[in-house]
């Protein structure tokens, strides 16, 4: 039983509260906001445009906050997979209207707004690797031993950054079961 002190929120009123940070940034001149993918979104853009691993891998690999390299690589061999990446950091994941739109802007807007977007991405969820290592551990609170560990053998196998369960989050052995059986 709960306290009475504890407030129960209906799922759209928890929803209501729930904010996602957005970050003020500048863009050809122009004030917008930018806000780091969410996992969800991550999964979605790597199960559309495998090429955004250019951004993540190549990032994590850096010693810089920002791989300009990458941005520039997606920008030449697929810029459909950096506009989906930077509409997702527009808070418009998924919108084709507006992949369009970016993919339609000055080369300095969508690099901008890539850069901005994968800012934020870092500044948020630290790094890629460490995001999914979260998510993984709790799977592994939560009991999803085996299912976390098949998606890290996935994600491991896709990604060249080696991604591993935190030691915490690591399956525990069984307890001896030797002893004296209850009567």
């Amino acid at each position: 039983m709960l306290p009475e002190e504890v407030d129960i929120l209906s799922p759209e009123d928890l929803l209501s509260k729930v904010k996602r940070v957005k970050t003020p940034v500048v863009i050809g001149g122009k004030r917008t906001e930018v806000q780091a993918p969410t996992l969800n979104e991550l999964c979605d853009l790597i199960g559309r445009h495998e090429d955004i691993l250019a951004i993540i891998d190549g990032i994590q690999s850096s010693k810089e906050d920002i791989n300009q390299d990458a941005i520039v690589y997606l920008l030449r061999r697929a810029p459909r997979a950096l506009a989906a990446f930077s509409a997702c950091a527009w808070g418009r994941a998924g919108n084709l209207d507006v992949e369009e739109g970016i993919l339609a802007a000055p080369d300095e807007v969508q690099y901008e707004l890539a850069l901005a977007g994968v800012a934020a991405l870092y500044r948020e969820h630290g790094t890629v690797a460490g995001l999914f290592t979260r998510v993984l551990g709790r799977m592994q609170d939560l009991g999803l031993g085996p299912l976390s560990e098949m998606l890290l053998r996935i994600l491991d196998s896709s990604s060249k950054t080696s991604l591993s369960l935190p030691s915490s989050a690591k399956p525990k052995k069984s307890a001896s079961r030797s002893g004296r059986k209850a009567a």
